[in-house]
């Protein structure tokens, strides 16, 4: 865990935000509702993948601001069509990381290891 101490102070240096999700759609394997990303998600997302690089960790990330709802599998093969997006207007103040580690995937179980809080207000 020591090896992650730099990334309490990238948090706390980055700004509280708010995200606004505005649609919700399916993915291959999960529903979750989107919206636009907030430059200082931005910003603190490209901080933190910089970081985790530094440290030769794998780093996954999607470049959207997104909750997902639930997961689901869809099998094999072509993922069928998917329904358009269906509109929702939802804002939520972010003002704190988790660092979880899935423990049966796809996040059935998960165990938080670290929560960092994020600086500044929103």
């Amino acid at each position: 865990m020591s090896m992650l101490a730099g990334l309490g102070p990238i948090c706390s240096e980055s700004p509280a935000f708010e995200i606004v999700l505005d649609r919700v759609t399916r993915l291959r394997s999960a529903i979750v509702a989107l919206g636009e990303t907030p430059a200082p998600l931005a910003a603190l997302r490209r901080r933190l993948v910089h970081e985790l690089i530094g440290l030769r960790l794998p780093v996954r990330t999607l470049e959207i601001a997104h909750v997902t709802l639930f997961r689901c599998d869809l099998g094999e093969g072509p993922a069928p069509a998917a329904p358009p997006s269906m509109p929702i207007k939802v804002r939520m103040r972010v003002g704190a990381l988790r660092l979880i580690e899935e423990k049966v995937f796809p996040s059935l179980e998960v165990e938080i290891l670290r929560t960092f809080e994020l600086g500044g207000a929103c």
